[in-house]
């Protein structure tokens, strides 16, 4: 190699180095990945129905929530004279609806005949400051039993009056003594209205299937 090359090679060095150099200066370093952003935590999940607020526009529903749930029950069945003539299982659910205004019961129960099913509501009348509702069954083709009832805070007691009326057209009154023992257990009692006499015809022990789900109650005092 003689010196003119080496000359030449030593300043395209000097040169390409220079060039280099101000590239790195004018453009920076290269480009860093942006950092990662930390996983976000998963939304809380939602409140169960059973914790919704139930606001109730008088004392008289509020009280009604007693009856909330699920029940199993125990049907015990008598004769006129009094002898038990049958003892059936089954069950209710009682839910609220019409945006807490009224209760709903869905009764079961199983007698050798096959099964009994029968739906009714109750809520307070707050014009003639009465509970009042209705009755209907997959065994009475005469049309829904009118329901009325006064409740007892001393002893825990709805008392009931229900007509309904037969095959033949006829009118039957029944008085339905329902009583609390404790928020677990309650007795309904049946009594067929004969002229000044009653006669017991239907005693249904109930006992909470499950925990009555918490349910904060609000009593609109605005109504």
């Amino acid at each position: 190699m003689n010196w003119a090359t080496v000359v030449f090679l030593s300043l395209w060095r000097m040169v390409a180095c220079s060039v280099l150099g101000a590239a790195v200066g004018f453009f920076g370093d290269a480009p860093k990945s942006p950092p990662k952003e930390p996983a976000k935590a998963p939304p809380a999940p939602a409140k169960p129905d059973a914790e919704k607020k139930a606001v109730f526009s008088s004392a008289e529903l509020a009280r009604l929530e007693a009856f909330f749930g699920a029940w199993s029950l125990t049907e015990t069945h008598y004769s006129p004279s009094g002898q038990v003539v049958a003892t059936v299982k089954g069950t209710e659910e009682i839910t609220w609806i019409l945006d807490d205004r009224a209760l709903q019961r869905n009764y079961t129960s199983n007698p050798e005949s096959g099964v009994y099913r029968a739906q009714g509501t109750l809520t307070w009348n707050s014009a003639e400051k009465v509970y009042q509702g209705v009755w209907f069954d997959n065994v009475n083709t005469f049309g829904l039993s009118a329901v009325q009832g006064a409740w007892q805070e001393e002893t825990r007691t709805m008392t009931y009056t229900m007509d309904s009326t037969a095959a033949d057209g006829s009118k039957t009154s029944y008085k339905i003594v329902e009583r609390f023992e404790d928020d677990e257990n309650r007795t309904a009692t049946t009594y067929r209205m004969d002229g000044t006499s009653l006669v017991k015809v239907l005693e249904v022990r109930y006992k909470r299937a499950a925990p009555c789900p918490g349910r904060i109650m609000i009593i609109d005092e605005r109504r």
